[in-house]
């Protein structure tokens, strides 16, 4: 089954005044560009060089290059029908979807070692999201499968589950680079972004609400049900009564618990494949470790070295959950058009008679129009960052983990709540138990 997408990657957002008319700003705004140019431009250029209106931007999207399957057909129906679904006020069919872009195999950011525990990552993160909430899951496989016939392990997760919960699509497309984003030449996972631009315009329409999250984050409701339970759909029924948009959520990575790791048995793992030298003035007095299997990865990886609710520093690697009405394009931590964006002046005119049109969509006006809010992560809900350590970087723990050590620990030791925590100092390692 092959479909084409064409989708713009990176494209700049529609701001160029050279390329607006009136109908788009507004006469004050518009007026005030002009003022500053010598001859109007559309007098240069000709009127033809305006930009279009979104729908008539030229993106192509579904291309049916081979018939659908019956289950994706009778889905696919569903989405046709979308826009008439709005103009009767009927809701779309979930509430909730979840999209992630994994590869049964991988590196992380600048890192040479290769891991294999998508696997096993990917049926915890699809059982856990379909738990607490999320109505449906679109897995993109990244697996590079060469000219194997043979079906991606990833494939195999996803048929232990009904058609009507999980979506599988087959999506080898290779990756640019994979460095770290201070790299020089920062890393650009091209098949990543237009993996969740196929989401969205793909399966937008099925929705309310949508998030695009690696096998590695879990966004948990910290909101208990009437039946005892934690759930993001009475989170987000509270959210569409307030009118948000976008609830954002702060990102760190979390550390792996120590007592829920164990030594691995295959001790020749524990090498850095960088080469590099930390800490070598110490010797390697520790067997490394590495996670459990008895546990699970949300268990073990769960020790934020940051107490919430995270500072703003955090903001930078957030992760959204947006209505897919207001949010018509997203790219992996922010909402890149929105409908208030899209929204010209001939527009707004016609929906909001005698009102004042508000030329800026960063300002107060427009964030009370459309809110958009960082989750409460201690009422709300939380996103945990569950990265995976690799055995090398525990080999040390025994000098990198102690009170006032010099160096950075990779590891969790879970703190009381009766300790103080002070943000200034959380680098230092000078957090400590009753018991030292």
């Amino acid at each position: 089954n092959l479909y084409l997408d064409l989708i713009p990657i990176r494209t700049p957002i529609r701001i160029a005044e050279t390329l607006l008319t009136v109908n788009h700003t507004g006469p004050e705004e518009y007026a005030k560009f002009y003022s500053k140019v010598v001859s109007p431009l559309d007098k240069i250029f000709g009127p033809s060089q305006y930009l279009p209106a979104i729908e008539d931007a030229g993106r192509w999207a579904n291309l049916p290059i081979c018939p659908r399957p019956k289950a994706e057909q009778q889905q696919r129906t569903i989405v046709d029908d979308s826009s008439s679904m709005e103009k009767v006020g009927r809701k779309p069919p979930y509430q909730l979807v979840a999209c992630t872009w994994a590869s049964a195999s991988y590196t992380r950011r600048g890192d040479a070692i290769r891991l294999s525990d998508s696997v096993d990552r990917l049926r915890e993160w699809i059982l856990f999201h379909l738990m607490v909430g999320v109505s449906h899951v679109y897995v993109y496989d990244n697996s590079d499968l060469g000219n194997s016939i043979e079906p991606s392990e990833l494939w195999k997760v996803t048929q232990e589950f009904p058609s009507e919960q999980v979506t599988y699509h087959r999506w080898p497309c290779k990756i640019c680079n994979n460095n770290r984003p201070a790299n020089s030449n920062p890393g650009e996972r091209s098949s990543q972004y237009a993996a969740e631009a196929s989401c969205r315009e793909r399966y937008g329409p099925l929705t309310e609400w949508m998030t695009f999250l690696d096998i590695d984050e879990y966004l948990v409701p910290m909101q208990q049900t009437d039946n005892m339970g934690y759930d993001w759909r009475p989170i987000l029924n509270d959210m569409e009564q307030k009118n948000v948009t976008i609830l954002q959520f702060r990102s760190s990575r979390a550390r792996p618990i120590v007592h829920q790791m164990e030594e691995l048995e295959d001790q020749s793992t524990c090498i850095d494949p960088s080469g590099k030298k930390r800490n070598d003035r110490f010797p390697n007095t520790d067997r490394c470790l590495g996670h459990r299997k008895s546990e699970t990865f949300l268990e073990t990886y769960n020790c934020e070295y940051i107490r919430s609710p995270k500072p703003d520093r955090f903001d930078r690697a957030r992760k959204q959950i947006y209505r897919t009405s207001h949010v018509w394009s997203h790219f992996v931590h922010y909402a890149t058009v929105t409908s208030d964006y899209a929204e010209t002046y001939s527009e707004f005119q016609k929906r909001y008679p005698g009102k004042k049109y508000i030329a800026s969509a960063h300002g107060a006006a427009w964030e009370k129009r459309y809110p958009n809010i960082f989750a409460d992560e201690l009422a709300t809900g939380v996103l945990i960052h569950a990265r995976g350590v690799l055995p090398h970087e525990s080999r040390r723990r025994s000098v990198e983990c102690t009170l006032n050590s010099m160096f950075m620990c990779m590891l969790g030791y879970p703190c009381e709540d009766s300790v103080e925590f002070v943000d200034e100092l959380h680098q230092k390692n000078v957090f400590a138990n009753p018991d030292g």
